[in-house]
């Protein structure tokens, strides 16, 4: 039987968080990369609100550019269901 079990975010298609479907649930970030870690930790956040599934990057700098993915998970398999965005983050110029 397939059963839904929430979801997982991917920076660069490496798994950095995940978010199970209970309510209630806490935002889990992975140790597999160190650095991807750090930035789940510090800058990011993923949970449910109502009916919407929010992805928040917080403080983002030039190295926060990348192609982000929230995949359904359906059990613990990656789904079909999937919805991405590319992050471009531009340094930018100050006036003087």
């Amino acid at each position: 039987m397939v059963e839904f079990s929430g979801w997982r975010v991917k920076k660069n298609d490496k798994m950095f968080g995940s978010l199970g479907k209970e309510s209630g649930s806490v935002y889990q970030c992975t140790n597999d990369d160190v650095l991807l870690e750090q930035f789940c930790l510090t800058k990011t956040e993923l949970k449910l609100n109502e009916t919407l599934l929010l992805l928040r990057i917080r403080r983002t700098n030039m190295s926060d550019s990348g192609n982000y993915t929230v995949e359904w998970v359906f059990n613990r398999l990656e789904s079909n269901d999937k919805e991405w965005i590319r992050l471009d983050v531009i340094k930018g110029k100050h006036a003087q």
